[in-house]
């Protein structure tokens, strides 16, 4: 007996959501669903009949992720959704759940969460005989990885079936998952080597990396028909940073001293798609004298560079902060 699929509209991507054994039926997605589906419905475990039991693995390409991932496109979960289903379809397989994974590297496979659960309902409930993945490079991009799972699933008699690539359990599709597993990996480097590099020629230019701090805001310039990420000052909050480097190079001030401060005239950090604003710690208090970034230079990999950003403090008062801070024998945390 069939049972339609269910979803349900969430704030965040979740990772795994529990339920009775056995009685899983689908994920709930990180996002809504605007493909067509394939004919397939969602069955309970306990209802399908052995053999033809399979799960279904996505993985999220993180938003860095998009522009530099192996599937460039990013390849959407309903995207990938199709493809397993119409998979299972064309195998005859029953859909008994589905493990999405929101914005995870592929190369971290013991941070990814989802799939941690996966492999652990299928050791714990012995009620999968497939996992369908859209591409083998959304199962993993390390050799080692790899083999190492594979392995389990073989054990558990569970057949891993890629919906785009020829990976079944014949001689030359055991020998297409090695080719496979290799490239993914090469990939995987060869794009790590890539983006340091890209980072390093970025700040050696004088360009921001990442996230700007507190003082600043991450801003988009058309330029000569070109979008160019930049930074500008943070005209709200800019005038609190000065004052925390004036405060602290006056020598008598504590980071709680400081940050309570600033908090009582006003100061809040800048919210985040998971955090809302709110005051300021005195831990931020102690980086943000640390970084050399508020003179206008670019810290990475233990080298300085002259950046492309307007300062926020002279040179003069941002050393005078530091004179102060190995005085006191206070490391911090300098910005990379």
């Amino acid at each position: 007996m069939n049972t339609p699929t269910t979803q349900a509209a969430i704030a965040a991507p979740p990772a795994f959501v529990g339920a009775p054994t056995a009685l899983q039926t689908i994920l709930i997605e990180p996002d809504r669903d605007t493909h067509q589906s394939a004919s397939v419905d969602t069955v309970l475990a306990a209802t399908a009949a052995p053999g033809t039991r399979a799960v279904i693995y996505m993985r999220l390409s993180s938003k860095g992720q998009v522009n530099t991932d192996y599937d460039h496109e990013g390849i959407s979960i309903p995207a990938q959704r199709v493809s397993c289903q119409r998979k299972a379809e064309q195998l005859g397989l029953n859909i008994v759940a589905e493990y999405i994974e929101p914005g995870r590297s592929a190369t971290e496979m013991t941070k990814r969460v989802t799939f941690q659960e996966m492999l652990e309902r299928i050791r714990r409930d012995h009620d999968v005989d497939y996992v369908i993945v859209y591409k083998l490079s959304r199962f993993a991009r390390n050799r080692i990885d790899d083999a190492v799972v594979m392995a389990d699933l073989q054990k558990r008699g569970v057949e891993l079936v890629s919906a785009t690539e020829s990976i079944d359990a014949t001689p030359v599709g055991q020998l297409m998952h090695g080719i496979l597993a290799a490239f993914n990996e090469y990939r995987s480097r060869e794009d790590g080597a890539d983006i340091a590099y890209r980072m390093s020629q970025k700040a050696k230019n004088g360009g921001a990396l990442g996230r700007a701090p507190i003082g600043y805001l991450n801003v988009t310039d058309n330029t000569e028909g070109r979008k160019i990420n930049t930074v500008a000052i943070d005209p709200q909050r800019a005038p609190f940073v000065k004052l925390a480097f004036e405060l602290y190079a006056a020598g008598t001030n504590t980071f709680q001293d400081i940050a309570d401060e600033l908090t009582e005239r006003g100061l809040t950090t800048r919210p985040t798609a998971r955090r809302p604003a709110g005051p300021i710690s005195d831990t931020k208090i102690q980086q943000m004298l640390r970084d050399r970034y508020y003179p206008g230079e670019i810290a990475y990999k233990d080298e300085i560079y002259k950046g492309r950003h307007e300062p926020l403090i002279e040179t003069s008062l941002f050393d005078r902060v530091q004179t102060v801070l190995d005085t006191r024998g206070v490391a911090g945390e300098r910005r990379r």
